[in-house]
């Protein structure tokens, strides 16, 4: 660590490697039930940096690493059984994986009761081998890894009166795309989505605070997740896709006290 006047700043690198345990013992108590599946190993690159400006008013972490992967672990689903009536889902080793990225993070307080924040990433994973399971060849992206995030917030908390209170509150995140669930030897497109919230509130002296917010502000619809899934038993589909969605634009009031 180095000092610069009110300047700190700490470099770190760390190259250190991790396992984790697999399934090899695993007891097959069910003719559905997926193969054994061995450990995975992680060979890990990091160079990174924390710094603090004006006397902690700034604040700028960032990083960059690189993670190589062996027999990396990933989860698999297909469709089995007359009429491919039923869904499996199990883990498999699809081989080598290498993920290169970085991330920024910066907080900065310019007056005081003003807070602001931001921080982004980027991601490149990608299988570096043929994955038969999958059908995707090597080179492809690493599935449920999006390449870029994003976020930033503000809140400014500031006196009304000697003893009211007010803050005000907005913030935003995004996850980008990327490729997540399969069934049927499809790749399944999970779309970017961005979602913003934003409140105000009042501070009583009594300890009494009443906030309205707005979650979803621009009604987006994100999507989590998504499976090749079994249909229900009153319909003539034999299976379909399910997504996972969040929530609509949810506005409300909000109550509390402290005590």
């Amino acid at each position: 660590m180095e000092r610069d006047g009110q300047t700190p700043r700490t470099v770190q690198a760390s190259p250190p490697s991790s396992e984790r345990s697999g399934c090899l013992a695993c007891v097959f108590e069910h003719p559905l039930t997926g193969p054994p599946y061995g450990g995975d190993k992680t060979n890990n690159y990091e160079l990174g940096a924390k710094t603090s400006f004006f006397g902690g008013k700034l604040r700028v972490n960032g990083a960059a690493y690189e993670i190589d992967w062996k027999d990396y672990q990933q989860a698999f689903q297909t469709a089995c059984g007359i009429n491919n009536a039923n869904i499996v889902s199990f883990i498999v080793n699809a081989g080598r994986v290498r993920s290169r990225g970085g991330e920024l993070e910066i907080s900065a307080t310019p007056v005081a009761g003003l807070n602001l924040g931001a921080g982004g990433s980027f991601t490149d994973a990608t299988y570096r081998n043929d994955v038969p399971n999958l059908l995707l060849p090597a080179g492809s992206r690493v599935l449920d890894v999006p390449r870029w995030t994003w976020n930033a917030r503000a809140d400014y908390a500031f006196a009304m009166t000697g003893e009211v209170g007010a803050d005000l509150f907005l913030a935003a995140r995004h996850v980008g795309s990327s490729n997540s669930g399969f069934g049927e030897g499809e790749v399944l497109p999970r779309p970017a989505y961005t979602l913003v919230d934003a409140s105000a509130g009042i501070r009583l002296g009594s300890g009494i605070a009443i906030d309205v917010f707005v979650n979803n502000v621009f009604d987006a619809v994100p999507v989590y997740a998504q499976e090749f899934a079994n249909s229900p038993g009153n319909t003539t589909a034999t299976n379909y896709f399910a997504y996972l969605v969040g929530p609509p634009r949810t506005a409300g009031i909000r109550v509390s006290k402290e005590f």
